[in-house]
């Protein structure tokens, strides 16, 4: 955000990170929208292109620079935000995220092609719990109650509801401190046996940090990803 506000002719920069329970926008926590507001004289082209540039410099991130109007417009007739789109469909999810990854590369190096990424693609840091069956069985704890303990844990339990004027809204009891990004703490989870012992969700699943995928996306019941790119310097046809 510092860096693009020093772009000469940038007045502004507001920043929307995560999102709200009841939020219009379905993305995870991998993608933020960064709001630009330019001066009122300034050079709508020319700061364009000072913010590629910004922007090109930070590792790790995929930016699209869209008017807020565009991108509306765009993502509701196409499903995506850009000049060109090269769709890949398979039945291995991971020989196509591989086939994505190649052909992004390949895109990349072509003159002209700029903001070249397969959002499918992408994976993000998150916390991987594996049950194993056999320790399952042994304790005598079913996979469903493994399930509903890690939602409610995750995502909170509703114990009741509370009214304000004409509106209704739920209580939910969730813990302190988050263990979506502690393998350790999560492992000490306790889950009811059989027998009425519990037993800790390490004693029975492998809990570990791990990169998880962000969306799977299929199109006619096929697994798909798009690799998107613009085009800058060059007309589109050309490249």
């Amino acid at each position: 955000g510092r860096a693009l506000l020093a772009v000469p002719g940038v007045a502004s920069v507001g920043q929307v990170i995560g999102r709200a329970s009841l939020s219009e926008d379905p993305w995870g926590a991998e993608r933020s929208e960064l709001l630009i507001q330019l001066d009122p004289d300034a050079d709508a082209a020319r700061v364009t292109a000072s913010l590629r540039e910004a922007v090109a410099t930070v590792g790790g991130f995929a930016f699209d620079l869209k008017q807020f109007l565009n991108e509306r417009i765009e993502e509701t007739l196409e499903g995506t935000g850009a000049a060109l789109v090269v769709r890949l469909r398979g039945a291995e999810l991971p020989a196509l995220e591989q086939a994505a990854r190649v052909v992004s590369a390949r895109l990349s190096g072509i003159p002209g092609a700029v903001g070249v990424h397969a959002p499918g693609a992408l994976a993000t840091p998150g916390v991987v719990v594996r049950p194993r069956r056999a320790d399952a069985l042994r304790l005598g704890v079913p996979l469903a109650a493994v399930e509903r303990a890690l939602r409610a844990t995750l995502g909170g339990v509703p114990v009741g509801h509370i009214g304000y004027d004409e509106h209704q809204a739920d209580v939910v009891l969730r813990l302190a401190a988050p263990v979506n990004a502690d393998p350790t703490r999560l492992a000490r989870l306790p889950l009811p046996t059989a027998s009425g012992r519990p037993v800790p969700l390490g004693a029975l699943a492998d809990v570990t940090l791990a990169p998880i995928r962000t969306q799977l996306t299929h199109e006619d019941g096929v697994r798909t990803l798009v690799v998107r790119l613009d085009a800058s310097g060059r007309p589109l046809e050309a490249v």
